[in-house]
């Protein structure tokens, strides 16, 4: 197995038979041709590979008509090799992290900025389409349904802590509770209009599932992830108090800065 560069898996190096009738026309549905302790012979079987070094002979072996999908091109008997689709020994590439919404707004795009004013066309913002991202730790600032070209989409939008005040739409398909907050998220970048958003495992822009399926991980309001998707230092909303939690072992002992200190788990 390998991985194509548009992150499709493919078996590589193998030998594919196609199975004809006495005539020649190949058959669609092959005959049952296992036994019980050998394949059952069968004489009218053809040698279907082909690579990109094909021998003209291999390609005009080949019934007209069986390999009807492949575009013509350069090699002999109308196969070509698709480039974009060639086996690529190195895995898809995942996703980049961005330790601010910042660097993804402000980052530059392929294309030169203000290049395509005069032509009336406006710049985007931020990634390019396509850019895979993850984030973590930040605030939901609100949730919803956005109705794009008569699709809906649920989004979540999210945010920097304050005094930042840098956000982001991003589409995903489950609820989320306002009040949770962003453990990791990852997803794909897409544009609306000029403004980038990011496709988690659905959304507007072009959204190709082939490419990521991302994820986002919500921590609920009062739990310990919760807790540490805050920054150091930070002091939690004291309207929202860390609860019914499992002192787990204590260090009444422990020398500063780390002492005393004490664990805290989740009940379950």
């Amino acid at each position: 197995m390998t991985t194509l560069q548009n992150g499709h898996r493919a078996i590589v190096s193998c030998t594919v038979h196609g199975y004809l009738d006495r005539a020649g026309n190949l058959l669609r549905h092959a005959p049952i041709l296992k036994g019980y302790l050998a394949p059952t012979p069968w004489p009218w079987k053809i040698d279907l590979t082909v690579a990109s070094t094909a021998d003209p002979s291999v390609a005009e072996s080949i019934p007209p008509g069986i390999l009807p999908s492949i575009p013509p091109g350069t090699l002999p008997g109308g196969l070509s090799s698709v480039s974009p689709d060639e086996p690529n020994p190195s895995p898809a590439a995942p996703p980049t992290y961005y330790p601010t919404i910042a660097d993804i707004l402000d980052a530059d795009v392929a294309q030169p900025q203000g290049a395509t004013v005069q032509s009336g066309i406006p710049d985007v913002q931020g990634l390019p389409d396509g850019s895979l991202v993850e984030l973590s730790a930040k605030r939901i600032i609100g949730v919803g349904v956005e109705t794009i070209e008569s699709v809906n989409y649920k989004y979540v939008d999210i945010a920097e802590d304050l005094p930042a005040t840098d956000s982001i739409r991003t589409y995903y398909t489950a609820d989320v509770p306002e009040t949770s907050r962003v453990n990791m998220i990852t997803g794909q970048i897409r544009h609306v209009g000029t403004i980038p958003v990011i496709d988690v495992d659905t959304g507007p822009g072009g959204y190709d599932p082939q490419i990521l399926e991302g994820q986002l991980q919500a921590a609920a309001q009062g739990t310990i992830a919760w807790a540490k998707t805050f920054q150091d230092g930070t002091s939690l909303p004291i309207q929202y108090p860390l609860t019914g939690k499992i002192v787990s072992r204590t260090f009444p002992s422990a020398p500063s800065p780390y002492g005393p200190c004490f664990y805290i788990q989740e009940q379950n």
